[in-house]
């Protein structure tokens, strides 16, 4: 899997500069006392690394970094290894655009927003590199692609987000409870420490997307059968009759043009209003379709707007749910939703009432809320497609209008001038004869009509048969590529739990909080000494050694999405006396590598902390130091 190391970092501004020494793989120390620095230091790197950081933000209506804020064409310049190859990274502070420094000496320049941006997105080439795909996250109306600042959440412990918290706080860019809910924190989670989770995730997308699509052939399928409940014809015999009309018709119309061409004495008259007749006879045939569809047209689209009436209270439906799944937890599957008791343990293919599934097609009438979410993107999609239908409906309803009036306007016309035309003919036959055969060709017409018009019907249910058929058909074929990918995950994901398990309990044990036992839960959230209360200082080592152990299970097995990068700002005000200990944990964490993996790959452990605030032998690994008192800062004016 991808790598990730930080080799230099750079501050160059009109008014102040930095440059540090160059790091290494393996244990990185940066020492200073509270004021010096050191957490600047981490902030250029998250800054040079594509993340939003609000103190450098001019903008900012909270607190910000005078300094760097009233600096001038300054900017951030990072060395980085990507899978042991280096690139240079240079962002300016302020700016939407990251320059990337290749090895071959192109510089090439990256987006880091999304939106009106049409260049690559920085993140989504860094996952590139790293081997991670990139895949879309949904969760009610929002959607967003997961990107590296969503990953580094978990390789960055810093000292500004609550120790009781375990993910490190959202960029500032994008902190809100989208990016912060559970599916976020469980897929940044999945992706780190499983090794099948882009495959997964990609193939979840395109199995609701299948889905979408196939709800929609099926809901204009079952809408045709609606209206048409009774087409048991074959569409070839219908075609074979009005193939037959229409050579009856021609006969038809050969006699009755040799009859009055015998029996008339006119000159080219005759030729002119009968070209005239065929032209009329088009027109009120092509109104009568017309006004038919008119009438088909206006009828489906009441159905699409009480569809689309009804989907936008379904939607409204399932965000009210949400919310207050998310606020009162009353998905909980422990409980009976009905009397709120437990539910005793249930065994396979058996319901909530005890009653054997016979059917493996059953419906679920409780979800919880990522399957809400799904369901919820599934009814967006839908709307947008039946608005879009109403839109295109009314645009034909008005040509089909238009169409009408003009058809009628030149009706009314060649009347006028077949009569005319008539008046000034004699005529010394039969007109009794004629008037039959005008009756037979205006039944033959009517018939062929109405052939044309079962044709396009039987071809409509042809086609819209077709289409539910070819969508069912790819909605199954990715149903059951996604099981197989989601029994892997499945299986793949509990191995890495009882892998985290068991190395996150050695640590802790071990730890400043002394805990007795410490596991996670189903939301991978630490769950230490049966949920018994700690004190404040306790969440430092809760939440050190959880980061320890995700970068241990990638020295230890080698088969995870995680960078073997880890940037570690060690508390000072947490009330934790004894952080020395904590720290040297990391021997341990290297020792359980060394266990399952003889070879450890190359690591970079970034820890920046107090003066003296480590284990002594910690003391070789020393790279900078910053120092009030010898007026030591990280910034220094040129």
């Amino acid at each position: 899997m991808g790598s990730l190391m930080i080799k230099q970092v750079i501050y160059s501004g009109d008014k102040y500069e930095f440059i540090s020494v160059e790091l290494s793989d393996g244990i990185n120390i940066i020492e200073g006392d509270n004021g010096s620095g050191k957490s600047t230091f981490s902030y250029f790197i998250e800054y040079g690394l594509g993340i939003g950081i609000k103190i450098f933000d001019k903008d900012s209506r909270k607190e910000k970094y005078q300094e760097i804020i009233n600096d001038t064409n300054n900017y951030v310049e990072l060395k980085v290894l990507l899978n042991s190859i280096e690139y240079i990274f240079k962002r300016y502070i302020g700016k939407n655009d990251i320059f990337v420094l290749h090895p071959d000496g192109k510089s090439i320049e990256y987006c880091i927003y999304r939106t009106k941006c049409k260049k690559t997105i920085f993140s989504d080439w860094l996952l590139d590199k790293l081997e991670i795909k990139k895949f879309q996250l949904n969760f009610g109306t929002h959607n967003w692609y997961f990107g590296f600042s969503d990953l580094f959440r978990l390789l960055h412990y810093d000292q500004d987000t609550d120790t009781r918290r375990v993910f490190k706080a959202p960029p500032a860019d994008k902190d809100n409870f989208v990016t912060d809910s559970s599916l976020s924190r469980k897929s940044i989670f999945e992706t780190l420490l499983t090794s099948n989770s882009d495959d997964y995730f990609l193939k979840h997308n395109e199995l609701n997307d299948k889905k979408i699509a196939k709800d929609e052939a099926k809901y204009f399928w079952d809408e045709f059968n609606k209206k048409h409940p009774n087409l048991d014809k074959q569409l070839k015999d219908i075609i074979q009759l009005k193939e037959a009309s229409e050579e009856q018709l021609g006969r038809l119309i050969d006699s009755r043009n040799k009859y009055l061409k015998e029996n008339t004495r006119v000159d080219d008259k005759f030729k002119d209003i009968e070209d005239k007749k065929e032209t009329l006879t088009r027109l009120e045939l092509e109104n009568i379709d017309l006004k038919r569809n008119l009438q088909i047209l206006e009828i489906e689209n009441q159905s699409v707007e009480s569809l689309y009436e009804e989907k936008k209270h379904e939607i409204e439906t399932i965000n009210k749910s949400i919310m207050t799944n998310d606020k009162l937890n009353i998905f909980n599957f422990e409980l009976c939703p009905f009397c709120a008791t437990d539910i005793p343990q249930k065994k396979n293919n058996v319901c909530i009432c005890g009653a054997e599934i016979k059917d493996t097609s059953y419906e679920n009438f409780l979800y919880n809320s990522n399957e809400y979410q799904t369901i919820l993107k599934s009814k967006e999609k839908s709307l947008q497609t039946i608005k879009s239908t109403i839109e295109i409906n009314n645009n034909d309803l008005v040509e089909i209008q238009q169409k009408i009036k003009s058809n009628e306007s030149e009706i009314k016309k060649y009347n006028q001038q077949i009569k005319e035309a008539i008046e000034s003919i004699e005529y010394s036959g039969n007109h009794q004869m004629v008037d039959t055969i005008d009756d037979y060709v205006s039944k033959v017409r009517k018939e062929i009509h109405e052939f044309e018009n079962e044709i396009e019907i039987y071809q409509e249910k042809e086609r819209l048969e077709n289409s539910f058929n070819t969508r069912k058909k790819a909605y199954d074929e990715a149903s059951k590529q996604f099981k197989f990918l989601e029994n892997q995950f499945v299986k793949n994901s509990q191995n890495v739990i009882d892998r985290f398990n068991e190395i996150y309990n050695s640590l802790m044990i071990k730890s400043a909080c002394e805990a007795e036992k410490a596991s996670i839960d189903e939301e991978y959230m630490p769950y230490v000494d049966n949920g018994k209360y700690r004190e404040k200082s306790a969440g430092v080592s809760i939440r050190m050694m959880y980061y320890f152990t995700l970068l241990c299970l990638e020295l230890s097995y080698h088969n995870t999405n995680h960078p073997k990068f880890l940037l570690m700002d060690t508390p000072e005000d947490s009330g934790i006396d004894n952080i020395e200990v904590n720290i040297k944990l990391f021997d341990k964490l290297l020792e359980i590598a060394q266990q399952h993996n003889t070879t450890i790959p190359k690591y970079q452990y970034i820890l920046t902390t107090a003066i003296g605030r480590y284990p002594q032998h910690y003391r070789q690994y020393i790279k900078i130091r910053f120092n009030k008192k010898e007026n030591k800062f990280i910034l220094k004016r040129r």
